[in-house]
This record gives structure tokens, C-alpha cells and sequence, in this order.
């Protein structure tokens, strides 16, 4: 049985939900976005009626991410937008190390 997701585009390209069907029933679960003015999403609404919340400054970086409860994950940057640190609100050690020439870090998706 194939399973298929479908997605929903706001005008400047960037998505405005998509939709899962649970294989198990008619049911369906959908996801929807909002975005700054950057084309950052910085709001995500799940199916469950859980939000996910990111601050980004104007240059579209993550300062902040808010997860379901609540916590606040923080994020510096250097001067070519790269992280260059991460404060975890549960003081749980990063998952991954950051250095000066590490990539961005991705803005997409709580």
C-alpha cells in the first residue's frame, strides 16, 4: 500500500502545510507554517496542536528555538552567520560541536 504525503505552497515558495495520512485509518495528520519576513519559518502548528516557536534575527539566523514545552534553546553566531554556540535549556550537552568553520545551521523544521 502506497502512502502519499501532500504539501501546500505559500506564494513565495516556501510551505504552508502538508499533510501525512496515518496508514492505519482515514485519519490524517497535517502541519502547518508561518514565516518571517526572511522566509525563515519561525512558527510550526503539528497535528496535535503542539507549536514549535523560532526568533530569528533579520539576517535569518536562529537566535531561539521554543519547543512544545516550552524550553528555550539559544544560538550565537560569527560573522559569516556560522554557530558558534548552542545553550541547551536542560544543560544537556550539545549534539554536536560547533567550530568557525562549521556549516550553517539549518533554519527549516522545529
Amino acid at each position: 500500500m502506497a502512502v502519499s504525503q501532500t504539501y501546500q505552497y505559500n506564494p513565495t515558495g516556501t510551505e504552508a502545510s502538508h499533510t501525512n495520512p496515518k496508514t492505519s485509518s482515514d485519519a490524517t495528520y497535517t502541519w502547518s507554517y508561518e514565516y518571517a519576513p526572511t522566509n525563515e519559518a519561525v512558527t510550526e502548528l503539528s497535528p496535535l496542536g503542539k507549536e514549535v516557536h523560532r526568533d530569528v534575527d533579520a539576517r535569518g539566523n536562529t537566535l531561539f528555538d521554543f519547543d512544545e514545552e516550552g524550553h528555550r534553546t539559544g544560538y550565537a553566531y560569527d560573522s559569516f552567520d556560522q554557530v558558534t554556540r548552542q545553550t541547551d535549556p536542560r544543560a544537556r550537552p550539545p549534539t554536536s560541536s560547533t567550530t568557525p568553520t562549521a556549516t550553517r545551521r539549518p533554519r527549516r523544521r522545529c
